[in-house]
């Protein structure tokens, strides 16, 4: 009775885990992103809507010479039902064919927070493909590529970036000039202080650990 309750446990253990598809299988979809992933883990959320659908299975670099900046390319994985058409029926998503027309049809994908925690996530959701068209897309032999639009943060930071560069050109209103570069700043060392919080979940209640002193 130990030994079959044990193993009881273990198989509703397998079926809690999203990541192991014992009667489907999954979608995968490549992203690739042009700005920092600083807080996105292998195993980290693939929403849809807000609503779970899947996970990032892989994270790398993809390097060319010709071209700059180097894309980070997130894998990820969809469950098969997580997309449902009008009439209640299942969108195969493991058909690339398939997945290829969702893109067409505005999937896209971008970076999104988990509160001030300063962990992202991978946000699916439809936009109107007039308005956020697909950039060329990066060709990938094994995964169909859904595009990417810039986080909510990137395209903060990218904003102030070119407005304090602006007026400093035009040599308008320098203390508006110290006053933006002050708020740029302040957005960094947020986005510091939420890395931080992430590697030390801890430090609210035991506060920052000192170095060790000589005696």
């Amino acid at each position: 009775m130990f030994v079959l309750g044990a193993l009881l446990l273990i198989v509703a253990a397998l079926l809690s885990f999203r990541s192991i598809h014992l009667f489907s299988k999954p979608g995968r979809f490549v992203a690739y992103f042009d700005e920092p992933v600083q807080g996105l883990d292998v195993g980290g959320a693939v929403k849809l809507r807000g609503v779970l659908v899947g996970r990032v299975v892989a994270i790398r670099v993809r390097y060319d010479a010709k071209t700059w900046p180097a894309p980070v390319a997130v894998v990820g994985e969809v469950d098969n039902n997580a997309i449902t058409d009008a009439a209640n029926q299942t969108i195969k998503l493991t058909d690339r064919a398939t997945l290829q027309r969702l893109v067409e049809e505005g999937l896209r994908a971008k970076l999104d927070l988990v509160g001030i925690t300063g962990q992202q996530f991978v946000q699916l959701d439809f936009l109107d493909p007039r308005k956020s068209p697909a950039p060329p897309a990066i060709r990938d032999a094994e995964y169909t590529v859904v595009p990417t639009v810039a986080s909510q943060i990137h395209e903060l930071m990218a904003n102030f970036s070119k407005l304090v560069g602006d007026l400093q050109k035009a040599g308008f209103a320098e203390e508006a000039v110290k006053t933006l570069q002050q708020v740029k700043e302040t957005a960094e060392s947020l986005q510091q202080f939420a890395d931080f919080l992430e590697r030390n979940p801890n430090a609210l209640i035991t506060g920052k650990k000192r170095p060790n002193k000589e005696p």
